[in-house]
């Protein structure tokens, strides 16, 4: 089982955001923000999470 920081996850998905900001999808950023905001509410210290996990709170987010 494969694990990622949350904080290597919350630089990615914000990597992603100024990304999409630069393109003008701005529902995309606000998508990868929000990723970030769940992930700082469910883990607010950096943590090992199994990428399953991430993948889970993705799919919450898109389908949102």
């Amino acid at each position: 089982m494969h694990k990622i920081s949350t904080k290597k996850a919350a630089i990615s998905h914000l990597s992603d955001a100024l990304q999409m900001m630069e393109y003008h999808c701005q529902v995309e950023a606000r998508r990868h923000i929000y990723f970030v905001k769940l992930l700082l509410i469910k883990y607010p210290n950096d943590t090992l999470v199994p990428e399953e996990e991430l993948n889970n709170i993705w799919k919450e987010v898109i389908n949102h």
